[in-house]
């Protein structure tokens, strides 16, 4: 997914390259001066000039640029107070479901924007940082990795014989009877095994490699949820939320109304 650059990052790294070139014209400067013949005269005649140049643009350049910072910094702090409120209403009037006030937001159930804007000025979308910190920007990167994720979705009635599956290898490899909690991360890495083509095992290679990663796993688990299914050929699918979060994945629960920690699930002989 390309995301739009941040024109204030650009800036950034024009002046880090330009500042480190000065650095250079220094470092020639004191080199030229070091040889054992150096031309002082001509020396001289070349560094007193752009002394004076040097020492005018560095002293406009600090009062305008110290002068914008500190309009933009009364800016920050009311974009920093009203950033949540307005994200959501932007996100709300393209017509998508948003769960929650500040971080995290859910929207639409798949796709989760974290939030480190007063000590570290980050936004993540599922993970994935955020360059450009303006909320038009920020809402079109949502709506491109709601059609990334819906892509990847896979149905509830394969997710659960997927789940299934997954399960009762698990149970088999550790002699464990069937009806025994396990960790949801997992699941996911028994099902991440299983959807790989056999082109995979016969040479395990980014070529072959089919990915499945946490947010696709996520985005499938809220889905199947949502679905109400839950029963599989006699079977019971069952989740547990709470405060372990060792192996559990973090999501928007249907049945809860709000975010939590799944961190066990597994299946029950007889279905209601």
């Amino acid at each position: 997914m390309r995301q739009k650059k941040s024109p204030w990052l650009e800036l950034r790294k024009r002046s880090s390259t330009l500042r480190k070139n000065l650095e250079k014209i220094a470092q020639e400067a004191a080199d030229y001066a070091d040889e054992e013949n150096s031309d002082a005269i001509s020396g001289v005649n070349a560094l007193a000039g752009e002394i004076i140049k040097w020492d005018e643009v560095i002293r406009n350049v600090h009062e305008s640029v110290r002068k914008i910072s500190s309009t933009l910094d009364s800016r920050r702090e009311e974009q920093l107070e009203s950033f949540h409120q307005r994200l959501i209403r932007l996100i709300t009037d393209r017509g998508h479901e948003v769960y929650g006030e500040t971080s995290p937001l859910i929207v639409v159930g798949i796709v989760h924007i974290d939030t480190n804007l007063e000590k570290k000025g980050k936004v993540f979308i599922n993970g994935r940082s955020v360059d450009d910190l303006s909320q038009l920007s920020i809402a079109s990167r949502v709506e491109t990795e709601i059609d990334r994720i819906r892509k990847h979705i896979t149905p509830p009635e394969q997710m659960i014989r997927d789940l299934l599956a997954a399960y009762e290898i698990l149970l088999r490899k550790n002699g464990q009877p069937f009806g025994t909690q396990l960790e949801t991360t997992t699941l996911q890495f028994q099902i991440f095994m299983k959807r790989q083509p056999p082109a995979f095992a016969e040479n395990p290679s980014l070529d072959t490699f089919q990915e499945y990663p946490r947010e696709i796993y996520r985005a499938d688990l809220y889905t199947l949820l949502k679905s109400g299914l839950s029963n599989l050929n006699g079977k019971k699918f069952r989740y547990a939320s709470g405060s372990d979060t060792n192996g559990a994945v973090f999501m928007m629960v249907p049945a809860l109304g709000r975010t939590a920690h799944v961190g066990r699930m597994w299946f029950e002989e007889g279905a209601d």
